[in-house]
C-alpha cells in the first residue's frame, strides 16, 4: 500500500490517497451507481487528470482520448515470403497475400 501511494509511478498523479492505494473505493461507487457524480466532484477538487485507482487515472480534457486511443498505428506490409503456399492455392483470410485480397473476403 506505501508502494502505490508514494512510490509508484503513477504517484504523481492527484487523487485521493484512499484511492491510490487501493481499487475497492472505484469499485464501491461503480457498484453503487453513482461513480460519475463522484468523478465529478474529484475533477472539481483535483483538477483535469485525476487518479482514481492503482492503476487508473480519469480525463476531463477531450484531446486526451485522442492522444490514448485513436493514435494512428503504422499499418505494417505482409510479408510475402511468411508459410508455406495453401493447399490448392486457396488462402484463408489471415493468410492473404495482399491487402485488397484480405479486404475482398473479408
Amino acid at each position: 500500500m506505501i508502494y502505490y501511494g508514494y512510490f509508484d509511478s503513477l504517484s504523481a498523479y492527484p487523487g485521493p490517497k484512499l484511492w491510490a492505494i487501493s481499487d475497492l473505493p472505484r469499485a464501491y461507487h461503480m457498484l453503487k451507481g453513482n461513480m460519475p457524480y463522484k468523478l465529478c466532484e474529484l475533477h472539481e477538487q483535483y483538477g483535469p487528470i485525476v487518479r482514481i485507482g492503482r492503476r487508473f487515472l480519469s480525463y476531463t480534457d477531450p484531446d486526451a482520448w485522442t492522444d490514448i486511443y485513436a493514435k494512428v498505428r503504422p499499418q505494417l506490409a505482409k510479408d510475402p515470403n511468411a508459410g508455406a503456399p495453401p493447399p490448392k492455392g486457396i488462402y484463408g483470410l489471415p493468410f492473404a497475400p495482399t491487402d485488397a485480397d484480405h479486404s475482398r473476403m473479408r
